[in-house]
């Protein structure tokens, strides 16, 4: 450029400026294209960097994309066994409390006593026959025995209903001597019983005839003729019938009967037909604690004031007032219960339980929501033993309650 403005200032002839300039022009295009190569190369170089950033970027987002599946899945998962365990818990609660409440009905039904027998036998289903549940390898399903005669015979070694559908019929003579039960009839009935044959156990105990027994030779004059202790017939309105069928549901004596409520006695009745469901048994507990205390001078009271054994309008089937732990408690008052006080009874009035048996038959988690729903000052009290206070209260099983709330303090 220089050289030109030199030319230029020494007047060179246009030629010569033209020359020069044409042949500096490659020159300038050739410096013009190696720098924009060099360029071109930087910039690639440049792109190549972050082509290669991108790819491992793009990686590492892929890589958190998976791990966020990952978490999402395990979250998922455990919000679904979160929920299926909340499930499984709201149902294992309701289970609970239906099995407490189907628990408390069994027990009614089959009384403690046979209940007891069942938890030791360690079985999971009672046997049922004729409208009473029996535990498995209880003696009492058998016409003919009771509690003294069965443990005569677990004594002798026949623990077992099996023990006694193989028995020697010699050898099981000699223990049920003087019982009135034969070994041919008492192997006959243990075989119907291993068998299941319930049918063929129902027959065969209607038309089996014990012959006298020679165990109770006391008598008791009574209405103009002679009873033996015991007899359930010396309660008006039992017959013959009435009475075995009362001793095939472990109801062998006065005091049984005096202790057995007259709900229990009409599930017996129901349970074996029409023709026994027709018999009202509302007073006779009364006539068998009367009998039981030998109170005959009441008993017969009682006895004139009755149709059949019915009551005539003036009778009723329970005492208007009960003495109990040296206090007076009406007929079904809850506070009979340790633990219940007036306002506990009142809210469960609210609730429409207003009678020991009712009470008997509501699971301890009912009564606990009933207590919890009414606020801090009833939600702190454990109403787990109340259900069983009720029931005995119901069946007048006064010793019974009484041992059991010695051992309670303030219900628990």
């Amino acid at each position: 450029m220089i050289t030109a403005y030199i030319m230029l200032q020494a007047n060179c002839p246009w030629d010569m400026l033209m020359g020069l300039l044409i042949s500096l022009i490659p020159a300038l295009l050739a410096w013009l294209a190696a720098r924009s190569y060099y360029k071109v190369a930087e910039k690639d170089g440049e792109i190549k960097a972050l082509t290669t950033l991108r790819n491992e970027l793009d990686g590492k987002v892929s890589g958190l994309n998976a791990d966020l599946t990952k978490v999402r899945l395990a979250l998922s998962k455990t919000e679904a066994d979160a929920e299926d365990k909340s499930h499984r818990l709201i149902n294992m609660r309701n289970e609970l409390i239906i099995a407490e409440s189907e628990r408390n009905l069994l027990r009614e039904k089959i009384g403690p006593d046979v209940a007891d027998a069942y938890l030791r036998a360690n079985t999971t289903q009672p046997v049922e026959f004729e409208g009473v549940f029996y535990a498995v390898n209880d003696y009492r399903i058998f016409k003919g025995i009771d509690g003294d005669l069965a443990a005569k015979l677990h004594a002798a070694g026949y623990k077992t209903w099996a023990d006694l559908a193989d028995a020697n019929p010699a050898q099981l003579d000699a223990v049920l001597a003087g019982s009135g039960l034969s070994a041919a009839d008492l192997i006959r009935q243990a075989k119907l019983v291993m068998d299941k044959d319930w049918n063929g156990l129902k027959a065969f105990q209607h038309g089996l005839i014990l012959m006298p027994a020679a165990r109770n030779t006391e008598s008791i004059e009574f209405a103009g003729r002679r009873w033996q202790k015991d007899d359930l017939e010396i309660v008006e309105g039992i017959g013959p019938k009435i009475a075995a069928l009362l001793h095939n549901a472990g109801i062998h004596t006065w005091d049984d009967l005096c202790k057995s409520s007259p709900e229990r006695l009409r599930e017996i009745l129901n349970a074996a037909g029409p023709d026994y469901a027709m018999h009202d048994p509302s007073t006779w507990p009364d006539q068998a604690c009367l009998a039981a205390a030998g109170d005959w001078g009441a008993l017969q009271t009682l006895q004139d004031q009755l149709i059949g054994g019915r009551g005539a309008g003036s009778v009723s089937r329970h005492p208007e007032s009960i003495e109990f732990a040296g206090k007076k408690f009406k007929w079904d008052d809850l506070k009979i219960v340790e633990g219940i006080g007036p306002k506990i009874e009142e809210l469960f009035h609210d609730a429409g339980i207003k009678t020991w048996h009712q009470l008997s038959e509501t699971a301890p988690e009912r009564l606990k929501e009933i207590l919890d729903a009414a606020g801090p000052n009833f939600a702190m009290h454990d109403p787990g033993s109340w259900p069983q206070q009720a029931g005995l209260a119901h069946e007048r099983r006064w010793d019974d309650l009484q041992r059991l709330q010695d051992e309670l303090t303030a219900g628990r």
